[in-house]
């Protein structure tokens, strides 16, 4: 799945306290690495069995450490939770910290962004 500079920038504008490690964090480049960890989140997630459920009842960052166990590379948080945003999800913050958990938006837009 192609992820592009102009996908994620759309991403941090909506968003501009999220950051490369997660919310409140320091913003990223959106240089081919990051690029490359948005699109494998992505795909883990448009693959990923009842993945709304998983969502809903674990951290972003707990969700960084499956993708990244699927797809045997290094994801940031923040890569992460934009992979998510793309996807149709929207944060739910339960704190002030880096993390978020999420919940289906009702209307979809993917690659639409």
């Amino acid at each position: 799945m192609m992820t592009t500079a102009h996908e994620v920038r759309n991403v941090f504008t909506q968003h501009p306290d999220l950051g490369l490690f997660g919310f409140g964090t320091q913003p990223p480049a959106p240089d081919s690495d990051f690029l490359d960890q948005v699109a494998t989140a992505r795909k883990w997630l448009t693959g990923a069995p009842e993945c709304s459920r998983i969502l809903a009842h674990r951290s972003s960052y707990a969700v960084k450490h499956m993708i990244e166990k699927a797809a045997g590379r290094y994801i940031s948080n923040g890569a992460a939770i934009a992979g998510a945003l793309l996807e149709g999800f929207a944060p739910v913050r339960k704190n002030p910290g880096p993390n978020c958990y999420f919940h289906r938006q009702e209307q979809h837009h993917g690659n639409d962004q």
